[in-house]
């Protein structure tokens, strides 16, 4: 496991949120993601619409699960400091992370 790598990941989706970019936002999730969900349909569909999800204060732990690694983060969102676990999966030697609601407008 290459947690500087997996920190990049991380590092690199807020990059992606904070500028909009859907293309690199979509580029980072997990294939089992992009393969029920086309570029075409993540960039039409309102549930896929990128909301704010703050801004990433630290990646503060990076664990291995049994079939994926937890990396817990610090996120400021408005005036509140919350907790939240993205899930990665390394598919080819590369980290994707695993999408959940959390990503995702409602």
């Amino acid at each position: 496991m290459d947690t500087k790598k997996i920190e990049a990941v991380i590092n690199h989706f807020y990059k992606a949120v904070y500028s909009n970019n859907r293309q690199a936002f979509y580029g980072m999730l997990a294939n089992s993601f992009k393969d029920r969900v086309s570029l075409e349909e993540f960039n039409r569909y309102r549930q896929y619409r990128m909301i704010d999800i703050g801004r990433l204060e630290k990646v503060e732990k990076i664990q291995e699960d049994v079939d994926k690694i937890l990396v817990t983060c610090k996120i400021k969102i408005r005036e509140n400091t919350v907790t939240h676990v993205y899930h990665l999966i390394e598919e080819r030697g590369e980290y994707y992370l695993i999408s959940d609601s959390f990503m995702f407008a409602k």
